[in-house]
């Protein structure tokens, strides 16, 4: 990823660090640099009690050179009960999904 790129990423990061699903904010954005960040996220959303009327962005890099596999960040998800509801391009190098809680709920663990 570009180092502009990884900048805006880190940009929104610290503008979003206190303004999570945590703290009551509607938008949480999560940007996920490589595939180890996934279990990142996990390990965040197992803390959090993210509602039905809050929203997971998860921002990562996109085309063949994408370090976060965009199949394996959607079964990950989906085994806690977020389904992914929209995507929109940030550049030509990032991408952001919106996840959005299903029927059931989030659930606080995870198969291995």
């Amino acid at each position: 990823m570009a180092r502009l790129e990884r900048a805006r990423c880190a940009q929104l990061a610290q503008k979003t660090a206190n303004t999570g699903p945590k703290f009551g904010a509607k938008i949480w954005i999560a940007p996920l640099h490589a595939a180890a960040d996934i279990d990142w996220l996990l390990d965040e959303l197992a803390t959090l009690q993210l509602q039905s009327s809050q929203q997971l962005w998860v921002v990562r890099g996109k085309g063949p050179h994408a370090l976060v596999n965009e199949s394996l960040l959607m079964a990950a998800l989906r085994q806690i009960r977020l389904t992914p509801s929209k995507t929109a391009s940030i550049s030509d190098s990032l991408t952001a999904d919106r996840y959005a809680i299903a029927r059931g709920g989030v659930s606080s663990s995870r198969t291995q």
